[in-house]
């Protein structure tokens, strides 16, 4: 984990017709990520409540409990980072 913090931003959260919840994705936090449309954003909860976020690009699959989602989504991650 990185030693401080690179940018932070803040988002609303509002409430949609149907019971979901949706939030604009401010522009600091989509150059931080590199996030377009068609990505997909990942959230990872840890034990110590501690949420991580991360981009896959150009994603095929909404959830890593789609089948098959989390290998494709490291295999995906080794490509972009070498």
């Amino acid at each position: 984990m990185a030693s401080g913090i690179d940018w932070s931003v803040p988002v609303r959260i509002k409430a949609v017709d149907g019971g979901g919840l949706q939030v604009e994705i401010p522009e600091k936090a989509i150059k931080g990520l590199g996030i377009s449309e068609g990505d997909v954003l990942c959230f990872t909860g840890f034990e110590n409540g501690t949420v991580e976020v991360w981009p896959v690009k150009k994603g095929t699959y909404s959830s890593l409990d789609d089948a098959g989602a989390a290998q494709q989504a490291m295999e995906s991650a080794k490509k972009e980072n070498g």
